[in-house]
């Protein structure tokens, strides 16, 4: 009986211990919702039963609230939505006029591109195309939400997907880039880690080599600006045939931060 008092003491002990590493949220520290925007549109490209098509799926998570308006305007003229019509504008636009908008420009630029190479004596199923967005939130590091966008672009059969990641940092309430993470003079120490751990995921020891193996054939290395400020590690992902050729898809290269702490802000 007179374990008891050890046993209980362990088990308490345990318990702060694990209580004590439970990671910090900055959604539930400032109280943040969401609200996901869910749109489907299918437009025919001329008035035909055999017309091609195109269809549009998204699902856009954005923050809600006043106080994040300004945000989430920066966060959808960042390139969220591909192409870029926001940028023919300065308006302000809430999410759904953002999203409806959208639609209506990438509606009518399918019809005017493709209109004209449509006839009904053709095979034209190279035609019809689609665009699916799928967004989510993570938390990364510090006050830091990454938004991270699944797209997937679909002409005839030919399939493409990629990943877009945007890094806000709610706090400062505003989008962070590669300059605010990193302090003055960082690039050649950025992409010397960058080669290290390509040249480790592709088990090669040079720059040479890692040439020869398909990375960086026509440039040198460089950091591409869209990175995803993860909670242990920063994560840099380039989309299909960026840095390689296409059969190697998209290429993410992870480096933990205890291996980028003399370039980082605190």
């Amino acid at each position: 009986m007179r374990k008891l008092p050890f046993i209980a003491l362990m088990l308490l002990t345990i318990l702060v211990l694990f209580g004590g590493c439970k990671r910090r949220s900055i959604i539930t520290e400032m109280g943040l919702g969401f609200d996901t925007l869910r749109t489907d549109t299918t437009a025919l490209l001329v008035d035909s039963t055999v017309s091609p098509r195109s269809t549009v799926h998204i699902e856009l998570v954005t923050l809600r609230g006043d106080a994040y308006r300004q945000l989430t305007d920066s966060l959808l003229r960042s390139g969220v939505l591909q192409p870029d019509y926001l940028s023919l504008t300065t308006q302000s636009l809430t999410p759904k006029e953002c999203v409806d908008s959208f639609m209506r420009h990438y509606v009518d630029d399918y019809r005017e591109f493709y209109g004209n190479l449509f006839t009904e004596e053709n095979d034209t199923s190279s035609l019809s195309i689609g665009y699916d967005l799928r967004t989510e939130i993570e938390e990364g590091r510090g006050d830091v939400l990454c938004h991270i966008s699944h797209v997937t672009r679909r002409e005839g059969k030919l399939s493409t997907t990629y990943t877009l990641v945007r890094n806000m940092d709610m706090k400062g309430n505003r989008i962070l880039n590669m300059d605010d993470v990193f302090v003055a003079g960082y690039t050649n120490a950025l992409n010397e880690a960058i080669q290290n751990k390509l040249m480790d995921m592709a088990g090669v020891k040079s720059m040479n080599a890692l040439r020869e193996a398909g990375y960086f054939v026509n440039s040198e290395v460089y950091a591409t600006s869209n990175f995803m400020l993860g909670e242990k590690k920063l994560s840099l992902i380039y989309v299909t045939g960026e840095i390689a050729d296409r059969a190697k898809g998209e290429i993410r290269v992870d480096i933990s931060y205890g291996d980028l702490k003399s370039i980082l802000k605190q």
